[in-house]
């Protein structure tokens, strides 16, 4: 339901999707369909979880998620939501969420405008941009503004 179990959470990422969630629509992204999607089929098996997804009508954007002071680097934001995009039975993800049949499976960091991701993005990084071409990996940026998220694809 996207309601905090505890408001002392320290865990600000988990938080930050439960807010966007609840938000229910990001430009850009499409509506917010899910956060914090299981990838494993037991409680025994060692696969992570989706931050966020999105549909578009279009695309199901997995959305790699990164706090507003998170240190890791964009490169592992991309193989991380690659990584889930690649783990995920995609046409069972589609099915169980009553999309179309025809939707394409995307990963797409989503980071804060002016974290470190976004300032990676701001250097002449030619090997990681050429990566995420081949992966059609597009970064989102997210900037909140009167307690509403926005998300952009310019860096």
């Amino acid at each position: 339901d996207g309601i905090p179990k505890s408001e002392n959470s320290n865990r600000e990422e988990e938080l930050i999707a439960m807010e966007i969630f609840r938000q229910g629509f990001l430009d850009n992204v499409g509506q917010v369909i899910d956060y914090q999607t299981p990838l494993k089929n037991r409680r025994s098996d060692k696969a992570g979880k989706i931050d966020l997804l999105s549909y578009d009508g279009l695309n199901v954007r997995i959305l790699e998620l990164k706090e507003p002071d998170s240190d890791e680097t964009m490169l592992r934001c991309v193989l991380e939501g690659y990584t889930y995009m690649k783990t995920v039975d995609g046409k069972r993800l589609i099915k169980d969420f009553g999309l179309s049949e025809d939707a394409k499976l995307l990963a797409c960091p989503l980071v804060f405008k002016g974290g470190i991701q976004w300032q990676e993005m701001q250097e002449e990084r030619p090997n990681l941009k050429r990566l995420m071409k081949l992966l059609n990996c597009t970064p989102l940026y997210l900037e909140k503004c009167d307690n509403k998220y926005i998300a952009t694809e310019e860096y």
